[in-house]
């Protein structure tokens, strides 16, 4: 996965943003930072096509790890584990 651009504030309610590409295609990403400034869901959204759901936690302050899911249900994402450094805080 190759992000132009990927963002995050790790405030409460901080804002996740970004774009890049994968093997699938072009994506863009949208999500949030929890009120608790550790949870960050957010969803990479393929141009044309579907969008997968990740639900994380922020660790060390600019890496995002968790679970993600074909579905909006943290439920159906226990075995598809991630790890995320964004390029840049905003």
């Amino acid at each position: 996965m190759t992000f132009s651009q990927f963002c995050i504030t790790p405030v409460p309610n901080g804002q996740i943003s970004g774009s890049g590409s994968d093997t699938v295609g072009q994506f863009n990403l949208v999500g949030v930072v929890g009120p608790d400034a550790v949870t960050a869901n957010f969803e990479k959204r393929y141009v044309g096509k579907h969008t997968v759901f990740y639900f994380g936690k922020i660790i060390q302050s600019t890496i995002i790890e968790g679970t993600w899911s074909m579905t909006n249900n943290p439920a159906n994402s226990q075995n598809n584990r991630f790890r995320i450094a964004p390029v840049s805080r905003c």
